[in-house]
């Protein structure tokens, strides 16, 4: 991004990132504050601020959700994808 900042000719930039995305748009900005006027984050995720989301923390917020007809199903293979021993991600496609 700094590359193509500077291709541009650009002082200062507005960024997006979106998803994954939003990981290279914190880590420029760590690195470049002073060459931004405007940072959205769009759908990020929480490694590039080094959170982790826990097992646990997952199905506690999914639970939210234990009223929806899709519910045991998607909540079962929710709790084999953290246990580690499920890899139905279409499974929990719900919680998304």
């Amino acid at each position: 991004m700094e590359a193509l900042r500077v291709h541009l000719g650009l002082d200062r930039i507005d960024l997006l990132g979106h998803s994954a995305g939003a990981n290279i748009a914190t880590q420029y900005a760590a690195r470049h504050p002073h060459r931004l006027c405007r940072l959205a984050l769009i759908g990020p995720g929480t490694r590039a601020v080094g959170l982790d989301i826990t097992g646990e923390t997952r199905r506690r917020v999914a639970r939210l959700r234990k009223n929806e007809s899709w519910f045991p199903a998607a909540f079962a293979a929710l709790e084999a994808i953290t246990e580690g021993t499920g890899t139905d991600w279409d499974a929990i496609s719900p919680f998304s």
